[in-house]
């Protein structure tokens, strides 16, 4: 049997945000967090509802695509799975407290994504990873204690500190206070209304399925 992957012409969104330094707010920044908030709230709302659980920069693929970026959600745990405890320190950054508590104990919840969906608002907004020159001893402590380390939010144009303000929603400690992926999505596409640059048909231009990025299997 062999998994067979998709092939997308791009870049890993860590890889992306490394490189720009100036990234245009609609048909880039606006774009990429729909595209995840779009399929996050699909595989949230299937039959049977699928959690990433390891949302982070290296699992969003981002390519050129009808003139403007998009976003695709993939490696759905398979990574963790090859990898074991290599990438511990670098997922720690993107997970829900709840499931850093837990030791593992707890089964993630759609809202772990909503918080790891948070965490790259902050980054695709900002240009800053979460817990940028923190230690991965340091990030694991203030978790223990319910403390979360300040997230870098930009203060302008308006549109930007309202989708801020929802990412800030994202990331609350109590995942009964953090907001599902079709609020998600419902918000980003108010604020992308109320913009100049009309961007409510690149919104609809991508069907969420499209946004996923699954293995299939294939039989030898």
């Amino acid at each position: 049997m062999m998994l067979v992957f998709e092939l997308i012409e791009g870049f890993t969104l860590s890889a992306f945000m490394s490189q720009q330094t100036d990234c245009p707010l609609v048909t880039g920044k606006l774009s990429i967090i729909s595209g995840i908030a779009s399929a996050l709230q699909y595989i949230h709302s299937v039959r049977q509802p699928i959690v990433h659980g390891d949302l982070k920069d290296t699992h969003v693929f981002v390519e050129h695509w009808q003139g403007r970026l998009r976003s695709k959600l993939g490696d759905f745990g398979l990574a963790r799975l090859v990898c074991g405890e290599v990438r511990m320190s670098d997922t720690l950054r993107w997970m829900a407290p709840e499931i850093v508590t837990s030791c593992g104990a707890v089964v993630p919840a759609a809202s772990a994504d909503t918080f790891s969906f948070g965490r790259l608002m902050s980054l695709v907004l900002s240009g800053q990873r979460p817990c940028a020159g923190l230690k991965h001893q340091e990030v694991m402590a203030m978790t223990l204690k319910s403390q979360l380390p300040d997230l870098a939010w930009p203060d302008e144009p308006l549109e930007v500190v309202k989708l801020s303000d929802f990412g800030k929603v994202c990331v609350q400690l109590n995942p009964l206070q953090r907001p599902t992926m079709q609020a998600a999505t419902a918000c980003i596409a108010a604020c992308a209304e109320s913009m100049p640059e009309r961007f409510s048909r690149a919104l609809a231009s991508s069907s969420p399925a499209n946004l996923v990025s699954f293995p299939k299997r294939c039989m030898t």
